[in-house]
């Protein structure tokens, strides 16, 4: 299940299994479905707060 999901890391998507650990993210099976965890802060994303003039 895993294997075939992919995330989008600097620009181009990779598979999940070879880059969760590189952004914190945990993965975990519950009753046969996939659970990603990611932490709040990562270093595969940065957050921005866009004002409204």
């Amino acid at each position: 299940m895993a294997d075939t999901v992919k995330i989008k890391v600097d620009g181009s998507w990779q598979p999940l299994l070879l880059e969760y650990s590189k952004c914190g993210f945990t993965l975990d099976t519950v009753d046969g479905a996939l659970v990603v965890t990611a932490p709040f802060t990562g270093s595969c994303w940065v957050m921005m707060v866009l004002e409204q003039t």
